[in-house]
């Protein structure tokens, strides 16, 4: 049986860390896919639970050297270790102060050429053994650990490159000591160990910034729930909360599950879920949902989803479940890190090599230049320039109610030539109502009750809103059998109902012999009863007030926009005359295996994403390279598109390539800056013109400033 968890992984240093324990568990018995997020400190494992277990995955995980934990939903990586590791900096940088001040006493005399004898006394004193020793082994000790776990992996990585130089330093410096040499080297064990910690706690403390989206979105959930039993109005824990119950909310309160509103009429902010800032109005019968706010009145509705089944539950996995992917653009920079480590071991070993015997330089100069160049050499700034980005991205989209589900589709947008749009709901607001009616045989106060109960079993756009009208007409649904129901895409769709069968949709469903049309602009629906017709509809569905302006925005990208759509051309046509687009890159008359055929077409020429709503459009959505799927207000849903647009906002699609663009552009900076870190930093240690404790702050420097230049991406 195929299962899927999520772990968090505690003791990542940097690329190759995960790397290991990908490559590990990808060979373990029964795992079928796993995928490891420096950035989150997250892995996703799809195993067998026929062949392995949870516990056993954990102890895979435990034998190279790093520690899991199942995370709580909404939390992303705890920050749990964080005090605990700015303790440890805190007290290593206290030992390390004195080898500061020492340094700064010995500038100031080689300056002015006054003599400091506290620098002297300090320097030949039993204190720099002192202080440096517990540095370098309790510390230092997450070091050794790791380098001895990678050891018995047969592989290197940080850890190897920080326990090898800082170790040469320290025992080299040992050797002086005990032998009377009046010169060491402590201060730079010390110091190295000291500013790679602060470095590694500076940039968990960034990387926990990032996750800030998950965590507001997690802080909307409530802990208590108002809800009517037996007639009497109790408090439970949200937990309690079942589907079906009847729960009441008061202005300032936060919804507790999704459902439908039974009683009141309500104003919700509906921001934190879907990025709408408007405030919404719900009336009985409309669908709220959990996480939102009751701004106005008193509500009553009945629980339909709650717990993890909610749409914000949903959300928060998605979410989760995105910036835990790797993205293509990420496996370059994987495939450097990979073999840099054992390069850089060669490296070091060749200036060592080089300096101590083809120069005058003392066996202390050679090793420590060597010092600088594996100290100098980490890829942690290679191996986060992509994750954390892309993270920071992730985050910022979902704010404004943009739900990435698929990474690459960032990168793919850039690349795409054409877009394309589905008309109903997409492009119009998908709320159509009845312009026209005709009833040839006068039937409607005889079949007009029938006919809503017909309506009832389709959730097309075009069924709800004849719904509406009838029931405007005071109509309301009849008790009659529902035998079948026969969907017909793009078409419509058949009811039989007892001896009778009902027809509802297009010409090209109901044969309709007077040739009643509508005018551009109009939909036409016809319903027969007995393949005979007895009513004609003329809808009409009015463009989304921002439709014309995204067009032009996006017209401005020199993408070809097209418009595909099962209604009438006349009508297509009308609208992308509307909106600003030629005729002749608007298409109707197609069923749903037409408009993917259509896209194929497209794709001969590069990139297509398609705009849809997610269910009707699912054929074509699937074709698309990338697929933006749009959710409205009472329809809000997760689909398995690309790119989620939760509140059906067409402005919010120019600001997806937008944003794809500035990730891109970020992720170009990351990689440059930590492909010049090592380009310049390996010579120039190499060449003895770093200190080792100045390579260690240039190290920590590196992957700070690529997480400090990801986290611009918040201010999307």
């Amino acid at each position: 049986m195929a299962d899927s968890q999520t772990l968090r992984i505690t003791g990542m240093t940097c690329a190759n860390c995960s790397a290991r324990i990908e490559r590990k568990l990808g060979k373990a018995p029964g795992i079928s896919q796993v995928s490891v997020n420096l950035a989150t400190e997250m892995a996703r494992i799809q195993y067998d639970s026929s062949v392995t277990s949870l516990d056993t995955i954990r102890q895979t995980i435990r034998d190279i050297g790093y520690d899991s934990a199942i995370p709580e939903s909404g939390t992303g990586a705890s920050d749990s270790g964080l005090k605990r590791q700015q303790t440890e900096v805190f007290l290593s940088l206290i030992l390390t102060a004195p080898f500061i001040l020492a340094m700064m006493l010995m500038a100031v005399e080689w300056m002015t050429g006054y003599h400091v004898h506290a620098a002297m006394w300090f320097d030949q004193s039993i204190w720099p053994f002192l202080l440096a020793t517990p540095i370098q082994f309790y510390f230092g000790r997450h070091f050794y650990r790791q380098a001895w776990a990678a050891t018995l992996q047969k592989t290197a990585d940080m850890n190897t490159l920080v326990a090898l130089g800082t170790s040469a330093a320290y025992f080299l410096s040992l050797y002086l000591y005990l032998t009377g040499d009046a010169h060491h080297y402590f201060e730079s064990s010390a110091m190295v160990i000291s500013l790679v910690l602060l470095g590694k706690y500076l940039e968990k403390r960034s990387k926990l910034q990032t996750r800030t989206l998950i965590q507001s979105l997690a802080a909307l959930s409530i802990k208590s729930a108002r809800v009517i039993r037996d007639g009497t109005e109790r408090t439970i824990p949200v937990a309690d909360l079942l589907s079906g119950d009847v729960f009441v909310v008061l202005p300032g309160e936060t919804i507790p599950a999704d459902g439908v509103v039974q009683q009141g009429t309500i104003t919700t902010d509906e921001s934190m879920l879907t990025g709408e800032s408007l405030p919404m109005t719900r009336q009985p019968g409309d669908k709220i949902f959990s996480g939102t706010l009751v701004t106005d009145g008193r509500l009553m509705a009945k629980a339909s989803s709650v717990g993890e089944q909610t749409v914000l539950a949903g959300i928060i996995r998605a979410v989760e479940a995105a910036q835990g992917k790797k993205a293509a653009v990420q496996a370059m920079a994987d495939r450097v890190s990979a073999v840099f480590v054992p390069v850089v071991l060669v490296i070091a070993a060749g200036t060592f090599t080089g300096w101590y015997f083809f120069t005058e330089a003392p066996l202390r100069d050679a090793l420590l230049h060597a010092v600088a160049v594996l100290v100098i050499s980490c890829p942690c700034a290679l191996g986060l320039a992509t994750p954390v980005a892309l993270m920071v991205s992730l985050g910022s989209a979902a704010r404004h109610g943009i739900l990435i589900q698929n990474p690459d589709a960032l990168d793919l947008l850039r690349s795409s030539r054409s877009l394309v749009f589905d008309k109903t709901g997409t492009l119009t607001t998908g709320k159509p109502t009845v312009s026209r009616f005709d009833d040839p045989t006068d039937s409607l106060s005889r079949y007009g009750s029938d006919l809503m109960t017909i309506l009832g079993q389709s959730t097309h756009p075009l069924s709800q809103a004849i719904h509406r009208y009838l029931s405007e007409k005071t109509f309301v649904p009849a008790s009659i059998p529902i035998d079948a129901l026969d969907n017909r895409p793009g078409a419509g769709f058949s009811v039989l109902s007892g001896l009778n069968r009902w027809d509802v949709g297009s010409g090209d469903l109901v044969s309709d012999e007077s040739g009643t049309t509508g005018t551009p602009g109009e939909t036409v629906v016809h319903v027969a009863l007995n393949r005979t017709r007895l009513f004609s509809f003329w809808l009409h569905d009015p463009l989304k007030p921002e439709a014309a302006g995204t067009i032009t925005k996006l017209s401005q990208r020199n993408l070809n926009i097209h418009i595909l759509s099962g209604d009438r051309q006349e009508v297509v046509s009308a609208r992308a005359s509307e909106a600003g687009l030629p005729h002749v890159q608007a298409t109707g008359n197609l069923k749903p295996d037409e408009k993917a055929a259509h896209i194929q077409r497209l794709k001969e020429s590069g990139g297509v994403v398609m705009a849809g709503d997610g269910i009707n459009d699912a054929p074509a959505l699937a074709s698309a390279t990338v697929s933006i799927a749009m959710s409205t207000g009472a329809d809000l849903a997760i689909t398995t598109s690309d790119i989620s647009i939760l509140n059906g906002r067409l402005s919010l699609i120019p600001m997806v390539f937008d944003l794809a663009d500035r990730t891109h552009r970020t992720i170009r900076q990351n990689l440059f800056f930590a492909f010049l870190y090592n380009s310049l930093g390996i010579p120039l240690a190499a060449a003895g013109l770093l200190a080792p404790w100045i390579a260690g702050a240039a190290m920590a420097l590196s992957s700070v400033s690529v997480v400090s230049n990801a986290l611009r991406l918040r201010k999307f």
